[in-house]
């Protein structure tokens, strides 16, 4: 006997959507169960096995895939690019040292260099030394060796070029003590003149004697040293700095990025009351709660403490999205307040710099994004005490969704880089 009630004509779905019986429908409690199939192509499914031989997700998340490429990736909610960026890159160039050069004899003498192929303004490099051997042989008494770097961009660099670093060392013993030295000097350049650094070490010394001091490889007449290296280092991205003033001892400007967890949330409805609820809402969902906003609570007077004085490098925001009114994920609604307490009731005119940055997120997104340095100054002027989150612009359902408050799983981070 043919349905009477058909849900499909062919393989095309004809009812508007489909669903279990246990599906909750009732997005904005929080509590949503079972599954749903809707004709427009949208799908809700909670607590769901997917998985073929080549990939599996469980109900509790937990992904294996034989491949993956993607370019939005994050770790522990921080970008997987960023995090990568952050970490030193290791040795960039490095050369051995052979063979036996010239003794000085008044003129500065190149024992070796090295070339940063595609340097990047971004980062910190370490240029050095490993078990470099200098011989004194027919020199006694008092000795002075200098060593300098020299800079040049994409051609090999003499003394004429940016000297970068200079060291000396002494001796006032005979031959016996020759010098096998290693050194390290951390360098960056925030402006470089060209695309591959060409860095070359010179000699100096006190006594003038062609068969005296002279810079001596692994395989050099009076032995060398074994691993006798030039190499440089990438250490990471680049910082701000400022010189220590010796004459009025005024200590240097530094960096510091510090994280703190928010204390307090609280979500209203658009008439200002307190739902009494752990999420934070954002966003028109029905006209039961209307336009939503939510206010979370940050250790305010310690901030202020902590950058008073201070530039403002960068205000980070780690956000855990729960739930947003479409599959394709909306923005966080990103502003401030002034308020001492989120408890109890409070119009959203409490919200100042609304919707100052407006970030976008993924359906169940955790991740810190990057927001105004204004909402950094006003903590530290004493303006600004917490974060807000709308209302939105609308009665747009686009812009409804909520994220973790306080106490719950992936509760706010605020994280300040600043100087001072």
């Amino acid at each position: 006997m043919e349905f009477g009630n058909p849900i499909v004509g062919s393989e095309d779905l004809i009812r508007s959507a489909i669903k279990s019986p246990d599906f909750n429908t009732d997005l904005e409690s929080g509590n949503v169960t079972g599954w749903r199939i809707a004709r427009d192509g949208s799908a809700t499914f909670y607590n769901l096995v997917i998985g073929s031989t080549n990939f599996n997700i469980d109900e509790n998340g937990n992904a294996v895939f034989q491949s993956v490429s993607a370019t939005d990736i994050t770790l522990d909610g921080e970008d997987l690019q960023t995090v990568l960026d952050s970490k030193a890159e290791g040795i960039q160039a490095i050369v051995t040292l052979s063979g036996e050069g010239n003794g000085y004899n008044g003129t500065s003498l190149k024992f070796g260099q090295i070339v940063i192929p595609n340097f990047d303004a971004t980062r910190v490099y370490a240029i050095g030394g490993s078990g470099v051997h200098f011989s004194k042989q027919l020199i006694t008494g008092y000795t002075r060796l200098t060593l300098r770097a020299y800079l040049n961009w994409d051609a090999d660099a003499t003394t004429s070029n940016t000297q970068l670093v200079e060291y000396q060392y002494l001796s006032d013993s005979g031959s016996a003590s020759d010098w096998i030295l290693s050194w390290l000097h951390p360098w960056q350049d925030t402006s470089p003149g060209g695309t591959d650094a060409h860095i070359s070490w010179y000699f100096t010394t006190n006594v003038n004697n062609v068969n005296g001091l002279h810079c001596v490889g692994t395989d050099g007449a009076d032995g060398g040293t074994p691993g006798s290296r030039l190499f440089a280092m990438d250490m990471g991205k680049s910082i701000g700095y400022s010189d220590y003033d010796l004459g009025s001892g005024t200590p240097p400007v530094q960096q510091y990025t510090k994280t703190y967890s928010c204390n307090g949330s609280a979500s209203f409805q658009s008439d200002g009351d307190n739902r009494g609820v752990s999420e934070a809402y954002q966003g028109y969902y029905s006209g039961t709660n209307g336009n939503q906003f939510s206010l979370l609570a940050f250790p305010y007077a310690t901030i202020a403490s902590d950058l008073a004085g201070s530039t403002i490098n960068k205000v980070e925001l780690y956000l855990n999205n729960n739930h947003f009114y479409f599959n394709a994920g909306g923005d966080a609604l990103i502003g401030a307040h002034n308020l001492t307490s989120v408890s109890g009731d409070h119009s959203s005119s409490v919200v100042i710099h609304d919707r100052i940055n407006t970030p976008h997120y993924d359906l169940g997104q955790a991740k810190w994004t990057t927001i105004s340095n204004l909402i950094g100054e006003e903590f530290r002027d004493g303006n600004v005490k917490g974060i807000a989150l709308g209302p939105a612009s609308s009665n747009s359902n686009a812009d409804y969704g909520y994220f973790a408050g306080n106490g719950q799983s992936g509760e706010p981070q605020l994280r300040i880089t600043y100087t001072k």
